[in-house]
């Protein structure tokens, strides 16, 4: 889900690398590239939420949370 709105909000995935292994070592370590230096102008509750969204799974909201 946070994936969704990642890409919803910021118009493109928040994973990325050069090859199939680099954006698998990525999405593993659980670090997201936030649009902050893309002049993206985000609100902190959105902000927030897709960082409680795409984290440790252990760390992740719920969907009642949500």
């Amino acid at each position: 889900m946070g994936v969704i709105l990642f890409t919803l909000v910021c118009g493109r995935l928040p994973f990325n690398g050069k090859s199939f292994k680099e954006i698998s070592k990525a999405i593993i370590n659980c670090n997201p590239r936030i649009p902050i230096e893309d002049g993206i102008d985000l609100s902190y509750e959105i902000k927030h939420l897709l960082d409680k969204l795409i984290t440790y799974p252990e760390y992740r909201y719920s969907m009642k949370e949500i």
